[in-house]
């Protein structure tokens, strides 16, 4: 599903791209000619693969690749890079080595055309969440690895050349708690900023710790400010029977200091996936909502938030409308909700 916003959040057009499988998009990018790149997955022969789809600026699809490597290949981040094509990352995994992951990098040219892949390999359960290109046309890359079954990983931040060959890799964290990368941006510092799953790291060029923060997220941005704004969520007990979180968003300073936060959700499971400052110094923030479904089945809506440079409460009223749509996409409702919290107005649009 691909959803064209305007600056209200008012839908001004929405796509779907179906491959006969089950397909998922993974993230998005505006292209220099106004158009957009997605990445998504999708299963061929009951494996995954990446699912290159590149549209014009009204979302008509104009091409698509599928890309793989080894028996099992998914991609979780995609970014435009200087020359005008595109850098992947994820995991690639072979048959014969079953929850035995690789983290993977996949350069492609303008027109999705591979032109070269690496992979770093570890023992076990390695995936890659996130990658930019550096100023010297490297690429630097997130994600976790998990040297045990344990169900316990670290961050592992990892530094290329412009082939994708190592420069050097950092791990951060330690082997008691699962702690994976989920996003880096670069700062403007020259160094690099990292959003994992119990930790905030900031680092220098060469990805020495500079300090880190408890502060778990799936997102984080440098501000106008120097400081950081930041989505996840929050877990607590509800009615102690089960683990429920919603969705929260923090600002901090250039020390990771937490300046203000704000928690928003209902009773059933938020979050926020993505976060970017916009032109007015406010924030929009991506992510899901849950609702009940079928009780006790959950399913979950697109979620989209505008709020301004500072919200000034926690609290809104959230409506809940399930309206589910027919044919092969029953089992969602397909909901956006929009909520500008300076502006105090909640909005709720369903997707038909």
């Amino acid at each position: 599903m691909l959803i064209k916003l305007d600056n209200m959040g008012n839908i001004q057009w929405n796509k779907y791209f179906e491959h006969g499988h089950p397909d998922y998009g993974r993230y998005v990018l505006q292209t220099d000619d106004n158009g957009y790149i997605v990445l998504a997955e999708t299963e061929i022969n009951d494996f995954e693969h990446v699912w290159l789809i590149k549209t014009d600026e009204n979302g008509n699809k104009e091409w698509e690749r599928f890309l793989s490597f080894k028996q099992e290949s998914s991609g979780y981040c995609i970014q435009q890079t200087h020359d005008g094509g595109y850098i992947i990352t994820g995991y690639t995994s072979p048959l014969n080595w079953l929850n035995c992951y690789d983290v993977w990098l996949l350069k492609v040219d303008n027109l999705g055309y591979e032109e070269w892949n690496q992979t770093f390999e570890r023992s076990w359960y390695n995936r890659a969440y996130s990658v930019k290109q550096t100023t010297d046309d490297g690429y630097i890359i997130v994600g976790g690895k998990a040297p045990t079954l344990e169900g316990n990983a670290d961050i592992w931040l990892i530094k290329t050349d412009e082939y994708g060959n190592t420069q050097w890799d950092k791990t951060f964290g330690d082997e008691s708690t699962w702690n994976t990368g989920r996003c880096i941006q670069l700062t403007s510092d020259g160094g690099y900023i990292i959003a994992g799953e119990q930790l905030l790291i900031k680092t220098d060029a060469n990805g020495n710790e500079e300090w880190s923060k408890s502060i778990g997220s799936m997102c984080v941005q440098q501000t106008t400010d120097g400081g950081y704004i930041i989505t996840g969520y929050k877990e607590y007990w509800w009615k102690e029977t089960f683990k429920n979180k919603d969705l929260k968003l923090i600002k901090t300073d250039s020390q990771g200091n937490k300046e203000w936060t704000r928690v928003y959700g209902g009773e059933y499971r938020d979050a926020g996936n993505f976060v970017k400052q916009t032109a007015d110094e406010g924030y929009i923030v991506v992510g899901y909502t849950e609702f009940p479904y079928n009780y006790p089945v959950q399913e979950r809506d697109v979620w989209v938030i505008k709020t301004g440079k500072k919200p000034l409460s926690n609290e809104f009223n959230k409506q809940i409308n399930n309206i589910p749509v027919g044919c092969q996409r029953s089992f969602y409702s397909n909901r956006v909700s929009i909520n500008l919290f300076d502006k105090i107005l909640n909005q709720v649009i369903h997707l038909r």
